[in-house]
């Protein structure tokens, strides 16, 4: 479940305007080129679970990770919220590119017979969520006059009861269920206390970790660009893709008694090529991370632009992307285009008299060495 949320988390990261293809080959539209398929990198995500299961920390802790080092308008929460009118939406795209709505109540975030109803309470259109999610173009005209939003990013994740989240999620024509990332949690989920699975210790180094991959990211996506899989970002595609035919083949028979193939997971299958490009996409992102904090691998790393081997470089240097160490977060390093720079953490101040104190100490110690020698 902590895997699903921070899928969207890390995608969320990329620059608003950066778009994912294959190879280099589709780089159209341009003249003697055709324009080819590509799509943004955002993943959104959903989770259902039993009451108790922690979903509430789960959200709580994703979204710190972008307001630590997402953009300025996720650092302020001005891009933040569980709900909102489609007007209020689409401002944030207008002013600041990019909107994250998240909840840990799915029932307050989407029309459901579990929902409260009365005046003030808004729920998602799921049409326009169809649309966001995709990053496609947002084009309307209001009393103020058109207005036209093509480059955005939009963060979506949301969690609630099992029978919720099924709810909202119930195959429809518009496909609104085959844009999400779905998790569910089994009915006997045990929430175990940390400290009765693992060492503190143990978590603390993993969130260390978490939190470091993020301001990687963040660090190495500043400006917009094609996102083009890499060598074995494009196998890791051709693999699942083969799985899903295989998958179709192995079931063939199995489904023909059934009176064929089920028309919604045919769509799936049919249109997975996207959501894997979002998926590799951040995979490739995080391999990069682990191999940027293992330079001695030399010939094993994987090949990466100039920019981003210069910046991972840089956050080496100053300590930041140290595994495990939670004292190098706080360093001061640029994640975001237009990020202020944090504080470098304060050193320790000391009394104007703490050195003369420790001073005497030494000499009295020395002292009384020499006084127990010559009464020996």
């Amino acid at each position: 479940a902590l895997h699903t949320f921070l899928e969207s988390t890390y995608s969320a990261l990329e620059h608003h305007a950066t778009k994912l293809c294959l190879n280099d080959s589709q780089e159209g539209p341009e003249e003697g080129q055709t324009n080819v398929h590509s799509v943004n990198p955002q993943i959104s995500s959903a989770f259902g679970a039993p009451s108790s299961a922690r979903k509430s920390s789960m959200n709580k802790y994703t979204s710190a990770m972008l307001k630590e080092h997402g953009p300025p308008c996720y650092q302020t929460s001005q891009a933040f919220g569980g709900d909102g009118t489609l007007k209020g939406i689409r401002s944030c795209f207008y002013n600041f590119n990019y909107c994250c709505l998240t909840s840990d109540e799915a029932a307050s975030m989407y029309e459901t017979p579990w929902s409260e109803q009365g005046k003030g309470i808004h729920f998602l259109p799921k049409t326009m969520v169809n649309k966001w999610t995709q990053g496609e173009d947002d084009e309307h005209i209001t009393a103020r006059g058109p207005m036209a939003l093509t480059d955005y990013s939009f963060c979506h994740k949301f969690a609630g009861q099992t029978e919720v989240i099924e709810y909202i999620m119930m195959p429809q024509v518009h496909g609104f269920q085959k844009r999400f990332c779905l998790c569910f949690a089994p009915k006997d989920v045990e929430c175990l206390d940390g400290s009765a699975s693992a060492p503190l210790q143990l978590h603390q180094h993993s969130k260390a970790l978490l939190s470091n991959c993020h301001k990687y990211v963040a660090s190495v996506a500043t400006s917009p660009t094609r996102n083009c899989a890499d060598e074995m970002a494009e196998a890791m595609i051709q693999s699942a893709k083969a799985g899903a035919l295989a998958f179709g083949e192995a079931h063939e028979d199995a489904l023909a008694e059934k009176g064929g193939t089920d028309r919604w997971l045919g769509v799936k299958l049919g249109n997975i090529e996207s959501d894997l490009f979002r998926f590799c996409n951040v995979a490739m992102r995080k391999r990069n991370f682990l191999y940027s904090l293992r330079p001695d691998l030399g010939e094993g790393a994987p090949q990466v632009g100039e920019q981003e081997e210069e910046d991972a470089t840089l956050l080496l240097q100053e300590g930041a992307l140290a595994p495990g160490c939670p004292a190098a977060l706080p360093g001061a390093v640029q994640s975001h285009a237009g990020r202020p720079e944090a504080p470098s953490p304060a050193a320790p101040e000391t009394s104007p008299g703490a050195e003369t104190k420790v001073a005497a100490t030494e000499e009295e110690e020395a002292a009384a060495a020499d006084k127990g020698k010559r009464k020996k």
